[in-house]
């Protein structure tokens, strides 16, 4: 009874379908009753749209850093120069090479 990935209408439709004539939930049904089996087996098809969602979003971004992370990592570094004695600036102008007379 694998459910099919997928976020459209007509998928979670095919999960509950699938979901309801599975033997789980005449067990369920049984136990707790048939409105609490149907809601569960609706619950279950929108979970795995959720998941299938997710992942393709998750897919397609890169997190990005918040302002304060960014401002944190920047002081970071200019304290690591400046407690080697030299400044951020200067290394950070020798790393990219605008050291050589003529660059700008």
């Amino acid at each position: 009874m694998p459910l099919k990935k997928g976020k459209s209408q007509k998928t979670i439709s095919k999960n509950i379908s699938e979901i309801h004539k599975g033997k789980t939930l005449s067990k369920t049904s049984r136990k707790l009753g048939k409105e609490t089996a149907n809601k569960q087996a609706v619950a279950i098809a929108l979970e795995k749209s959720r998941q299938s969602a997710d992942a393709s979003t998750s897919e397609n971004k890169e997190p990005k850093k918040s302002e304060k992370v960014e401002k944190k990592e920047e002081n970071t570094k200019k304290r690591k120069y400046n407690n080697e004695g030299r400044s951020y600036e200067a290394a950070r102008s020798k790393a990219f090479g605008l050291h050589k007379k003529g660059v700008k």
